[in-house]
């Protein structure tokens, strides 16, 4: 790791103004060769706070704090221009972190004020997670590259080793990232200097510092809730939620049109908005089409041909009757695993519910974390009074397989989880359907055999 520190400077009233124009300026370049993320900054706004203990933050309504000390420590050692520079791809690195739902996600990890040590190794992870090659390190200077070791230095994966000596992998996810650091963590969150007269005005100070003799204090580097979804003393919130998500699609659909727009960006518009489908449908009808699979592969059709019929209608298989009068055995494997909070498991209660409400099939119910728990044949009544049991480990592998050893064995299976278990590297003989619930549907990837088309996002 650099063991160099950016100093924070002091400054007079002019100086502070003149670096403050020069921050503005940084901000309306970027929105020139960004201006798909326009609808984010004009709407949400920028801010400046003196005593911000980072060269910026943002909010989890969109709006982006700046302390221009930042911006002048930059000027000073590396001059206009790269400042400028710098400034562009920290407010790059600031909008990525809304539109990645990261402070939704982390709030999915549980993460909150009571413990920050997960709290900054989660937002260790999304500042990997953003400053790629391809992304936020595009826009700095080579004197600012992590890999040249300047003193104002963002989070880079190289720099972060794992228990076989080697580096972070590149282009990985910020959850990740987030159990990567849990099982290397690092020796501490990014530290700068700050004058140690900044701790007077810091309403309080709640982070650790050592003093220094210059007038000096090393403190560790500030998050906004944007990033790791918890609230800061110093943010106003000003930007309702309808208002957030319309900021989002917009920004979406301004990408998916363009010819230009960054390739990571492009992925993230076109998942976000099929995101906006409502996936009850999208459920319903891949089970439906999936039981009408099972059903129609039991006996052969018979065609009668369209030549000979005056109905105009569209030709439909015929087939017997009672080879629709038979049930299908369809197993619901719901995670309950300690990743699971409350509110995602009765999230997927309620879908298990609506499962047996709209289908009138034979539905199986296990509980799996780590080991599965058959909690048996349900209907919608009973399934309400089900008490949860699990809260450990997380393998939904284990609940695959029981579901497939059932006597009768499953037909049809439906896994409702978080996401955050191993998945089987061999596809069994029979559907199964993944639904992974989570507050951002770009953030679902599954694993080779699978592909995301196995997987349906159920947003919450």
């Amino acid at each position: 790791m650099n063991k160099k520190l950016f100093k924070v400077p002091r400054l007079t009233e002019e100086e502070y103004e003149l670096s403050r124009s020069e921050t503005t300026v940084a901000v309306k370049e970027f929105l020139f060769e960004m201006p798909f993320l326009a609808p984010l900054i004009r709407t949400c706004g920028i801010r400046f706070n003196k005593n911000l203990k980072a060269p910026a933050a943002i909010a989890e309504d969109g709006t982006i704090y700046y302390n221009p000390h930042f911006f002048a420590g930059l000027k000073q050692t590396y001059g206009l221009k790269s400042a400028i520079k710098a400034f562009k791809a920290i407010t790059y690195h600031e909008c990525l972190h809304w539109i990645y739902h990261h402070f939704e996600r982390a709030k999915t990890l549980g993460i909150s004020f009571k413990e920050m040590e997960a709290a900054n190794m989660f937002n260790i992870a999304a500042d990997l997670s953003i400053n790629q090659e391809n992304t936020v390190l595009h826009f700095l200077p080579n004197e600012l590259h992590p890999s040249n070791k300047p003193d104002f230095q963002l989070v880079w994966y190289k720099d972060y080793i794992d228990k076989n000596g080697n580096p972070f992998p590149a282009y990985s996810t910020t959850e990740h990232y987030y159990q990567l650091l849990k099982e290397n963590p690092p020796p501490r969150p990014p530290i700068i200097k700050i004058p140690i007269e900044w701790l007077d005005q810091l309403e309080p100070f709640d982070g650790e510092c050592e003093g220094d003799d210059d007038g000096y204090v090393i403190v560790e580097i500030e998050y906004g809730s944007g990033s790791d979804g918890i609230p800061k003393k110093w943010e106003e919130y000003r930007t309702p939620k309808p208002v957030q998500e319309s900021i989002r699609k917009q920004i979406a659909e301004t990408i998916k049109k363009m010819g230009n727009a960054p390739g990571e960006l492009k992925e993230w518009a076109t998942a976000y908005l099929n995101s906006l489908v409502d996936w009850r449908n999208v459920l319903r009808t891949k089970l439906r089409n999936n039981i009408c699979s099972i059903k129609e592969g039991e006996q052969d059709f018979v065609w009668i041909d369209p030549y000979y019929i005056i109905d105009p209608d569209p030709i439909e298989p015929l087939a017997p009757k009672d080879q629709y009068d038979r049930t299908v055995n369809i197993s619901v494997v719901i995670d309950t695993s300690g990743s699971m909070s409350k509110k995602e498991i009765s999230h997927a209660l309620a879908e298990a519910i609506q499962i047996t409400r709209e289908t009138n099939e034979r539905i199986m119910l296990i509980f799996c974390d780590a080991s599965p728990q058959i909690v048996g044949l349900v209907g919608e009544e009973n399934l309400k009074k089900i008490e949860i049991t699990g809260r450990g480990g997380t393998d939904m592998r284990e609940g695959i397989k029981t579901a497939l050893e059932l006597d009768p064995p499953a037909e049809l299976i439906v896994v409702l989880t978080d996401g955050y278990t191993p998945y089987p590297t061999e596809k069994p003989n029979v559907p199964v359907v993944w639904g992974i619930l989570t507050h951002d549907a770009t953030s679902i990837s599954l694993p080779t055999p699978w592909t995301n088309e196995d997987a349906i996002p159920i947003v919450l």
